[in-house]
């Protein structure tokens, strides 16, 4: 596993960890975190990959499509684009000045769990990259 990798992998689960302990309190901000660990662990495989995402932008969608059309990861890390809006919609006021809905904490719970299935996945298969 190469150095980029390996320290996105490290970030991704810092991540999880927050958006873990945030859950219950704060699930705007655990939803934030779970973006954030979704985004690292595609970045961690276009790393591996050698591919350079080229900009720094938090929609998981156009960065899980980089990699190739039949990428082992490319369809499982796609699904997380629906975790992108969470990069910035619960962070700030919308246009009017009202703050953002609480979002369905179901569905975080299950993407967070889902994260926590995926992450040694992937590092399981990045360690055992040549």
């Amino acid at each position: 596993m190469n150095r980029a990798a390996a320290s996105l992998l490290i970030l991704a689960r810092r991540d999880l960890q927050a958006a873990r302990l945030l859950f219950a309190s704060d699930p705007g901000n655990a939803a934030f975190h779970a973006q954030q660990a979704a985004e690292k662990l595609v970045k961690a495989v276009l790393a591996e990959e050698g591919i350079r995402e080229g900009t720094r932008h938090h929609q998981i969608a156009p960065l899980a499509q980089l990699l190739p059309a039949r990428h082992a990861w490319r369809d499982e890390l796609d699904a997380f684009d629906r975790l992108s809006a969470a990069a910035t919609w619960m962070r700030y006021p919308g246009p009017d000045g009202v703050l953002p809905e609480i979002l369905d904490t179901g569905a975080l719970g299950a993407d967070i769990a889902e994260i926590e299935t995926l992450l040694p996945r992937i590092e399981a298969w990045l360690q055992a990259r040549p």
